[in-house]
């Protein structure tokens, strides 16, 4: 297990059974400090896909974030994660963004064209959510959440 997946893991425990603050702190500054390049690394091997597919599916999420969220609030996304613009420009390429992405519908669909089954595709959102709130804090997490319906 690479020590992103370990990281995301132990995140992901300390959330659902609501472990001491102090431990799960540690942990996202652990994440934050390894940068948005952590974010494919944690989903690509917790999901066990295709680190392209992961990319581009994070900038389909963050181009959806982009269209349904106020300015201010996407600013507050862009300021939180490094690198969301290779992302987007991820998915551009894999033509995720050939309709605009304004529905978490539309993403899941657009994430099946570049060959996420829908298995993947179902566990794909919330952990990418989560993995997004490792590296950019709690607040960003609560604000995508609702996107993906969560």
């Amino acid at each position: 297990m690479t020590r992103m997946a370990a990281i995301f893991l132990g995140v992901l425990a300390l959330m659902t059974v609501g472990t001491a603050q102090a431990q799960l702190g540690d942990l996202l500054d652990q994440a934050k400090e390894m940068g948005g390049d952590s974010l494919s690394s944690m989903l690509a091997g917790t999901l066990g896909t295709d680190s392209d597919a992961v990319e581009g599916g994070l900038g389909g999420l963050f181009e959806l974030a982009k269209n349904q969220l106020s300015g201010d609030d996407y600013a507050k996304v862009l300021e939180a994660i490094p690198g969301v613009s290779g992302y987007v420009d991820k998915a551009r390429s894999m033509g995720l963004l050939d309709l605009p992405l304004n529905s978490a519908e539309g993403l899941t669909s657009a994430l099946g064209k570049i060959g996420m089954d829908p298995d993947t595709v179902q566990r794909f959102l919330p952990a990418a959510v989560d993995a997004i709130g490792a590296v950019g804090g709690e607040p960003i997490r609560q604000m995508l959440l609702p996107l993906v319906g969560g």
